[in-house]
């Protein structure tokens, strides 16, 4: 099992990097994302978001290389015990072993359990027990079937986390003989662009002296993009989770050596 802790312990040192790296960025560029209030002169105010600079690309190199090595980790901890439980190494069947991430158990009691074949019993009804479709395992949510989709796509392309999702945005209001009217916020689904519409409202002026006064802000957060499993998903955050999960997993499969 050595070397399945080598990959997680691998993986959550490039996990904080990329924390590191996301932290500099923000406070390198602290108007990388900003709101920004037009007004068209007649009381119309539109807020919009403003992008100048966008993360480098490379993060999804350091994504890249988390998840391959969380997703190995499950494969060496099953290879290790396919070892273990055969006596042999490499094992019967060494070019077929790999720890199983079903969505359904009719993938499992199928292709999943050709994968698991040198192992004892005991060891394949756990492996079957953390199952993503399995009642409180996550089912599409699941961490290990989020991780196993990303890793997919991290075979052809980045999985790119350059792309900032809208976590919330606050608006501050100073007015005085100002009424607000016909206020409208726009739910973002996709990515964060210079000029996406937040919000907008019109302004009335209730007496001859009217002040209004705007300070808006919004936070974001680096999202998986919109193609990927994971969407939307606060990308330090996720990779915690699956971190977390397949630690367990690897922990609990030591067990059965």
């Amino acid at each position: 099992m050595n070397d399945a802790w080598v990959r997680i312990e691998r993986a959550k040192a490039n996990r904080e990097r990329l924390h590191t790296e996301i932290t500099a960025f923000a406070a390198t560029h602290p108007d990388a994302y900003r709101v920004a209030a037009e007004h068209d002169g007649q009381g119309n105010v539109t807020l919009v978001a403003r992008v100048s600079k966008r993360p480098p690309k490379e993060w999804g190199l350091i994504v890249g290389d988390i998840l391959v090595d969380l997703r190995s980790a499950l494969d060496y901890a099953v290879y290790g015990l396919a070892v273990r439980h055969t006596g042999q190494d490499p094992p019967p069947k060494a070019r077929q072993v790999e720890f199983p991430i079903a969505d359904t158990d009719k993938w499992f009691n199928t292709s999943g359990r050709r994968k698991i074949t040198d192992l004892r019993s005991d060891a394949v009804a756990y492996i079957e027990s953390v199952q993503p479709y399995q009642p409180g395992y996550g089912g599409p949510d699941s961490a290990l079937l989020v991780l196993n989709e990303l890793v997919g796509i991290n075979k052809h392309r980045f999985v790119s986390v350059v792309w900032a999702m809208l976590k919330e945005t606050q608006l501050g209001l100073t007015f005085l003989n100002v009424q607000l009217e016909d206020f409208m916020a726009y739910k973002v689904d996709g990515e964060l662009t210079d000029g996406t519409v937040l919000a907008t409202f019109r302004m009335v002026a209730q007496a001859q002296y009217a002040n209004l006064q705007i300070q808006p802000s919004m936070t974001v957060h680096v999202a998986f993009e919109p193609t990927s499993a994971g969407f939307g998903m606060e990308a330090y955050t996720a990779l915690g989770a699956m971190g977390g999960a397949v630690e367990d997993v690897v922990g609990n499969l030591q067990s059965y050596l």
